[in-house]
């Protein structure tokens, strides 16, 4: 009976020189494998963040972007704001139509730089604000005890509201069957006198208003 030869540490050439090559070999190629694995996730783990190029860069190019978006974002804020204050004017006459219709009586809109009155004065224009009222007896005039519907404060600095023609320069009256006491047109300008911006409200004798572009000179008081 043979004796049992237990070898340790390396691989038995005890066979032949071909089987211990092959037994060494295969032991290599799985230590440069692990030794490939361990280096590249050593080099991952440590390369975090940006170097100090990379930021430079992404520094650069948001810059450039910000300075070709930045002047299309400020036009798209000062449109948006003229043409909410459009509508701010362009809802009121609605409601004054609205009320005119319900009550079966005259509703007039006119400017008011107080809240708590009409103004006749030519210094005081629409962009001071307004308010609308029922004229119970139909005079033209608010009276004490005639109810106030909406008051409306002044528009923001630099805004202008400007009535073209003389029809609605302090007032205009809607009848208890929605009709309007003339034709006119209303051009809101903002601080910039920009007609690309500028919007306008105009008016028939049917009443109701409708918004659109203005041709209207801003910068003519």
């Amino acid at each position: 009976m043979r004796p049992l030869v237990v070898y340790f540490g390396r691989p038995s050439c005890v066979n032949s020189w071909l089987s211990c090559y092959s037994s060494v070999s295969r032991l290599t190629k799985k230590s440069q494998n692990r030794f490939a694995i361990e280096a590249y996730m050593n080099r991952h783990q440590t390369q975090t963040g940006f170097t100090m190029i990379e930021l430079l860069v992404t520094i650069v190019i948001g810059a450039v972007l910000l300075s070709l978006a930045g002047p299309s974002f400020v036009e798209l804020v000062k449109t948006n704001r003229i043409q909410a204050n459009t509508d701010l004017f362009f809802t009121s006459l609605i409601t004054a139509r609205s009320e005119a219709l319900k009550r079966n009586q005259p509703v007039v809109t006119c400017k008011s730089g107080n809240g708590s009155g009409c103004s006749v004065d030519s210094g005081i224009g629409w962009e001071q604000g307004w308010l609308i009222y029922a004229d119970e007896n139909a005079d033209n005039t608010l009276d004490s005890g005639e109810p106030i519907i909406t008051v409306r404060e002044a528009l923001p600095a630099g805004y202008t509201l400007r009535p073209n023609g003389s029809n609605f320069n302090n007032r205009l009256t809607y009848r208890q069957d929605g009709t309007v006491s003339g034709n006119g047109t209303f051009a809101l300008c903002d601080s910039d006198g920009d007609l690309d911006r500028a919007r306008e409200v105009i008016i028939q004798n049917a009443g109701r208003p409708r918004v659109s572009k203005t041709a209207v000179d801003c910068n003519t008081p």
